[in-house]
């Protein structure tokens, strides 16, 4: 259980950097904020516009896909010297997990309501990012108790 906290604490630290004052990052701020709302408050990623094509309409899950290989590129990118071995095995295995999710391009659907709001696990058994970690660490039972 501890180590499923520190991952979810982690993702969440990793947006709830200060703002960030790039002219170039400000579109691929906005356009990832319908996502996740603290892309405009990351500070130390630069040249988005290399994974956003700045003239086009992206549907939900192109967004979503995006959004998730952004936060792998971010989280490989980290320091991570104070780690022990054995938390920096199982970031790793986490990461990989992370990586054949967002290529899966298989998200939950929020049937509940007409606006953006994220699902844990949605009607038809797909789980979040977040809920799949916890999942393909061996603990599903966990992840349904969300």
């Amino acid at each position: 259980m501890k180590h499923y906290f520190t991952l979810v604490c982690i993702c969440i630290a990793i947006f709830a950097k200060a703002n960030h004052s790039s002219k170039t990052n400000t579109h691929c701020a906005t356009v990832l904020r319908e996502v996740n709302i603290y892309w405009s408050k990351h500070r130390d990623i630069n040249n988005l516009d290399v994974y956003l094509n700045l003239h086009k309409k992206y549907s939900n899950k192109e967004l979503i896909q995006l959004h998730l290989q952004l936060v792998e590129k971010v989280l490989r990118s980290r320091n991570i010297d104070g780690l022990t071995i054995q938390q920096k095995n199982e970031r790793l295995k986490n990461l990989d997990n992370l990586h054949q999710y967002w290529l899966s391009n298989s998200y939950p659907v929020n049937n509940k309501v007409l606006y953006r709001n994220p699902v844990f696990i949605d009607d038809y058994n797909t789980f979040c990012a977040v809920g799949y970690l916890i999942k393909t660490s061996n603990n599903e039972p966990l992840a349904r108790d969300c």
